[in-house]
């Protein structure tokens, strides 16, 4: 199978589940062919592989357009016209994609699909794309756009795409309910079991734990509870420092007194230092607009290495805690209550950090890139 992903920004550092996605699916026998709107950014970081092999097409001036027969054209100003109906910020937006989705069409004869991720700019790119080059088009469904597009604008979507991957279950609820009829499935993000690093069963014994935060400064990631949650922690006997991983400015206003912003990081880097803290913590919120996480990554792979992980009951967080791990979420915005969940995590036995681990790398390993793949046996 060749498959066109057709992204918004490729490779992108806080995407790393999209490139991992990729490396996956090319294991399992597919041909990756990857176009970016935007330049990457963050180059040092990023997997050089995949920076050699994407096609930046931020310059498309829609030369592309005359190679596509008629009826295409019409059909994709069809879909463009129906996307302003809706929402004219996303049919605007449509419009503007037209001449990159006819540069990635003019390749149409080196894939048999377009795939990308996310519900938005995104998924409109790779259905003009699909419907230029009269190839089936599909996206991965995770969260921020599921809730901040235009509910008609965003059904049109789901009805109209070969088929829709929902990251969790709650997620696809949602979307169910904006299309009855859209071809959902509904298939965790892989990742890849090979590269995780080892860890041993357990804390190890420390007068000063540390946490790990990876994240972007963006209201949903809740950076600016990390100071207050510390201090519900020092409350109750546990000194925790929290060192944070991400994008951000160089005086983020979230950072304290044992509230370290480490910057950017790879994925590898990322990895490394998860596996050689103490414990993960995510205190995601949903954001004033809306927006909100689906299954952060790194949420994933901290249990699969049995580094003890904390959140709150936000999008598909709960699915991946399973009921082994229930106790170790706290509602949104709750401090008190995450202080709580980790205070019982660090003195609770080994056996279910053990237990979830299992499950993870069974849930979110090489089966689940498997089932991705097979969505297209029956486009």
């Amino acid at each position: 199978m060749r498959i066109a992903y057709a992204l918004m920004e490729f490779p992108a550092l806080t995407e790393t589940f999209v490139t991992t996605e990729c490396d996956l699916l090319e294991a399992h026998g597919a041909a990756i062919l990857p176009f970016s709107l935007r330049s990457p950014r963050d180059a040092a970081s990023l997997p050089q592989t995949w920076l050699s092999r994407t096609h930046c097409l931020g310059r498309a001036t829609g030369a592309g357009l005359r190679s596509i027969p008629a009826a295409r054209r019409r059909q994709a100003l069809a879909f463009i016209r129906d996307q302003f109906m809706a929402s004219p910020a996303e049919g605007a937006f449509a419009a503007r994609a037209l001449p990159v989705a006819a540069a990635i069409a003019a390749r149409r004869s080196d894939f048999d699909a377009v795939h990308t991720h996310f519900e938005r700019g995104a998924a409109i790119l790779a259905a003009l794309a699909g419907i230029l080059a009269d190839r089936p088009w599909s996206f991965t469904a995770h969260a921020f756009g599921a809730y901040l597009s235009n509910p008609v604008a965003l059904a049109q979507r789901l009805r109209e795409a070969a088929f829709v991957r929902a990251s969790h279950a709650a997620l696809a609820i949602h979307l169910r309910a904006l299309a009855p009829t859209a071809r959902l499935v509904t298939i965790p993000t892989p990742i890849d079991i090979s590269r995780l690093p080892a860890r041993s069963e357990g804390l190890r014994p420390r007068s000063l734990l540390q946490a790990v935060v990876v994240a972007r400064d963006v209201p949903k990631k809740g950076l600016d509870l990390l100071g207050e949650l510390r201090r519900q922690l020092g409350r109750r006997g546990l000194a925790v420092d929290f060192r944070v991983i991400g994008p951000f400015g160089p005086r983020p206003t979230w950072a304290a007194p044992g509230v370290v912003p480490l910057g950017r990081m790879s994925h590898t880097e990322t990895l490394q230092q998860i596996a050689s803290a103490d414990l993960i913590v995510a205190p995601c919120r949903i954001a004033p607009n809306g927006d909100r996480d689906g299954v952060p990554l790194a949420l994933i792979e901290a249990p699969a290495i049995r580094v003890p992980a904390f959140s709150t009951r936000v999008g598909g967080i709960p699915e991946l805690f399973g009921r082994e791990l229930a106790e170790h979420l706290a509602a949104p915005e709750d401090t008190a209550g995450l202080a709580d969940a980790i205070v019982r995590g660090v003195l609770a036995p080994p056996a279910p950090a053990s237990e979830a681990a299992a499950r993870v790398r069974l849930t979110f390993g090489a089966a689940a890139a498997r089932e991705r793949l097979s969505c297209y046996s029956t486009t």
